[in-house]
């Protein structure tokens, strides 16, 4: 079980912190978002003019912070378990924050929130597990 929680926290970890990239990569190259088909009226409910700081965020807490863990965990460094937890939080955060805002894609928001939840679940096996 311990395994299969190490590994399924590894590919979630690198899947989402490179979408991640991606995304803040459109995101931060064409503030507008054109460039990934976000229209601008979507932030009319947010404390943003553009997509530039959003992007900033999304890269580096879902993706740089996912991919730093993801090698945590790989090289099975001390309190890694905590830190798959962690992300999962940090990702559920983001994903509730962006609804409350009225940013919603079914399409990938409700993907994203079971990634959340099964980082934490992997994060606690590898707790429990933990010898």
């Amino acid at each position: 079980m311990k395994k299969v929680a190490r590994i399924t926290s590894i590919v979630l970890l690198i899947l989402l912190g490179i979408s991640a990239l991606f995304g803040a990569y459109g995101l931060v190259g064409d503030p507008t978002g054109k460039s990934l088909q976000l229209p601008e009226n979507l932030l009319d409910s947010t404390p943003f003019r553009n997509y530039l700081i959003p992007g900033l965020v999304l890269g580096i807490f879902n993706g740089i912070m996912s991919l730093a863990i993801s090698v945590l965990v790989i090289i099975r460094t001390r309190f890694h378990e905590w830190l798959v937890i962690f992300q999962g939080c940090v990702l559920i955060v983001w994903l509730t924050v962006e609804v409350l805002m009225g940013i919603y894609f079914p399409a990938l928001t409700l993907p994203c929130y079971v990634i959340g939840i099964l980082l934490i679940v992997c994060g606690s096996v590898l707790r429990y597990y933990h010898k």
